[in-house]
């Protein structure tokens, strides 16, 4: 799976309004703003016990969604599946 691929499996299913950043620096992949959601997506090819982003990625993510009054979310693939989180609900040590 590609994260195109991801990114438009996620549309489908869940957000038909969402729709790719514009700004290809931007901390984030998608955005919806009916949903009131930011989305970064990433595809691995190994399934890892710790699927979580980097420190600078998170952290622009948690600051672009507040500035916004929207909510970061991550939906990380592997060959075992999908998951997503809701970044505000995650209490990460560093």
């Amino acid at each position: 799976m590609t994260e195109p691929d991801l990114f438009y499996a996620f549309k489908k299913a869940y957000l038909p309004e969402l729709k790719v950043a514009v700004d290809s620096y931007s901390p984030f992949d998608a955005i919806c703003h009916t949903a009131k959601v930011v989305v970064e997506f990433k595809c691995r090819r190994m399934h890892y016990h710790n699927l979580i982003l980097e420190w600078p990625k998170y952290e622009a993510l948690l600051n672009r969604a507040a500035n916004r009054g929207y909510t970061p979310v991550y939906i990380c693939s592997t060959p075992l599946g999908v998951w997503a989180w809701n970044l505000t609900h995650l209490d990460l040590k560093w």
